[in-house]
C-alpha cells in the first residue's frame, strides 16, 4: 500500500509539473506576443506621428503594453512560486527555464520589430544600444526569477523544519512530504507572516517595486528632468502598485491551489479504484 501511494505521489506531481508548465508557456506567449507583435507596432507607428505622438492614445498604448507585460510575468512568477509545493525544485526550475525561454522570445520579437519599424537591422547590430539593453534585461530578468526561486525554496524549507520542530494545532496532523503544503493551503488570511507563501509573494512584489524605483533614481540622476516631489509621488505609486501586485498574485495562487485540489481528488478516486480493482 505505502509504495503504492508513493507511485500516486509522484504521479501526481508529475502531472502537476506538466500543467503548470503549460500554463506558464500559454499566459507568457500570449501576453507578450500581444504586447510585442500588436501593441508594440501599433504604439511606433502613432508615436512616429507627429499628429498623435503628443495624444492621449499613444500614453494609453504605453500603459496598456506596460501592464499587459505586467501581468504575464506575475502570473508567471505566482505559478512557479505555487510550483514549489506541489512539485519538487526540479520542476519549479524547469518551468523557470520555460518562463525564461518565452521571455527571450519576447526581446528578441520586441528588437526585431523596433528595428524593422525605425529602418531594418543596424549593420553593426552588436553595438547598437538596443542590443546592449536587451542582453542586460535578459541578464536582469534571469537574476531575479533565480533569487525569487532561491528565496522561495528557502523560506519553504525552513517552514518545514519550523513545523516539524513546533507542535501547534495547524501542523499536529501534517503528514508526511505532503505537509508543506496542507500546512500552507488554502490561504485563509490577507497575510500571515507565518505563511511561507504569502511571505514569499510579498518578497516578489517588493523585489517588482524595488526595480522600479531603482530605474526612477537612475533617470533622476542621470537626466536630472523632473521635481524631487514628482519623483517622491511616483515613489508612492509603487508602493501602491506593490499592493496591488501582492493580491494580484495572491489571487492567481488562490485560484490555482483550488483548480488543482478539485483535480487532485479526481485523480485520486479514480486511484483508489484502480487499487480496488486490483486486490479483488
Amino acid at each position: 500500500m505505502g509504495i503504492y501511494m508513493l507511485q500516486i505521489k509522484q504521479d501526481l506531481q508529475k502531472i502537476h509539473s506538466n500543467r503548470l508548465t503549460i500554463l506558464v508557456a500559454l499566459i507568457t506567449f500570449i501576453t507578450f506576443s500581444l504586447y510585442t507583435l500588436v501593441l508594440l507596432p501599433l504604439y511606433l507607428t502613432l508615436n512616429s506621428n507627429i499628429i498623435y505622438q503628443s495624444g492621449l492614445i499613444v500614453s494609453i498604448l504605453l500603459y496598456a503594453m506596460k501592464t499587459l507585460e505586467l501581468i504575464g510575468m506575475l502570473a508567471s512568477y505566482g505559478i512557479i512560486i505555487y510550483s514549489l509545493y506541489v512539485t519538487d525544485l526540479k520542476s519549479t526550475i524547469k518551468i523557470s527555464a520555460v518562463f525564461l525561454g518565452v521571455t527571450l522570445y519576447k526581446y528578441i520579437t520586441n528588437l526585431l520589430v523596433s528595428w524593422f519599424m525605425s529602418g531594418g537591422i543596424p549593420a553593426n547590430f552588436i553595438s547598437d544600444m538596443s542590443f546592449t539593453s536587451f542582453l542586460i534585461s535578459l541578464a536582469l530578468e534571469t537574476l531575479k526569477l533565480a533569487f525569487i526561486v532561491f528565496i522561495s525554496f528557502k523560506i519553504k524549507s525552513s517552514a518545514k523544519k519550523r513545523m516539524y520542530y513546533t507542535h501547534t494545532t495547524e501542523a499536529d496532523d501534517i503528514d508526511a512530504e505532503d505537509d508543506i503544503h496542507s500546512f500552507s493551503f488554502p490561504l485563509r488570511k490577507i497575510f500571515n507572516k507565518k505563511n511561507p507563501v504569502q511571505v514569499s509573494i510579498l518578497i516578489c512584489a517588493i523585489l517588482f517595486m524595488v526595480e522600479k524605483i531603482i530605474q526612477y533614481l537612475r533617470f533622476y540622476i542621470y537626466y536630472q528632468l523632473g521635481s524631487v516631489p514628482v519623483y517622491l509621488v511616483m515613489f508612492v505609486s509603487e508602493l501602491v502598485l506593490a499592493v496591488i501586485m501582492y493580491f494580484f498574485i495572491l489571487y492567481i495562487l488562490i485560484t490555482l491551489d483550488n483548480l488543482t485540489m478539485k483535480y487532485t481528488a479526481k485523480l485520486n478516486i479514480a486511484n483508489e479504484n484502480n487499487y480496488i480493482e486490483k486486490l479483488k
